[in-house]
């Protein structure tokens, strides 16, 4: 019985320790949800700002085809030729309208006038098919490496504007 009763703590030991681990990994998990959440907060922050010094009346929240269309009238009524409103309507506007292709950050630098975006698709045809479209559309581009992710692949382009 001695070997038995021995056999069954170690047995609950390991699924402790297994329980254990599990709940660690969980923890992570939380932790990286909740700083990813802090980064597109962030994000969402700046365009806001963005939106606002431009008098562009919409949210950073609203769903990207209001906040680009918004971006393109503002652009249309001359919003103080801004280098910035014009290159991301230009290079908007040159993506294929059923693009999968999603933005998921934005960098502009005024002193290089070049707008450098994280863009992620399903897969890495459709980021192809992005940089293609800007190309044929005359606009300079260069592009990062295109690594694949949990959700399909993302790659950094940086479009050089005027300055």
């Amino acid at each position: 019985m001695s070997g038995s009763r021995t056999a069954r703590v170690l047995q609950l030991g390991a699924s402790g320790v297994a329980l254990a681990v599990g709940l660690a990994q969980a923890a992570l998990l939380r932790a990286d949800v909740a700083f990813l959440a802090d980064i597109v907060a962030e994000q969402k922050a700046i365009l806001q700002i963005q939106l606002e010094q431009r008098s562009i009346d919409v949210s950073a929240s609203d769903p990207f085809g209001q906040v680009e269309a918004a971006i393109f009238n503002a652009a249309d009524r001359g919003a103080q030729q801004d280098p910035f409103l014009t290159q991301l309507a230009q290079s908007l506007s040159a993506l294929p309208k059923a693009s999968k292709t999603s933005l998921q950050d934005l960098r502009f630098d005024a002193a290089t006038g070049s707008l450098t975006v994280l863009l992620t698709a399903e897969g890495l045809q459709d980021l192809q098919a992005a940089e293609s479209a800007l190309l044929a559309a005359g606009i300079a581009v260069s592009s990062g490496a295109a690594t694949r992710t949990d959700a399909g692949a993302e790659v950094q382009l940086i479009i050089q504007g005027e300055v």
